[in-house]
């Protein structure tokens, strides 16, 4: 099962994410061109 994400604003994407999952680094892909997280994606209980 992979995570759900909301856009919330241009610089906010809140996701859910499965039990297990861990910080670590996102990338977002649009058609012509991905951007990696310079920050990790942290994960909260």
């Amino acid at each position: 099962m992979g995570a759900s994400f909301t856009i919330a604003s241009k610089t906010l994407i809140k996701a859910t994410v499965p039990a297990g999952a861990t910080t670590g680094s996102v990338e977002v892909a649009r058609p012509n061109r991905s951007l990696s997280s310079n920050v990790a994606f942290q994960v909260l209980p």
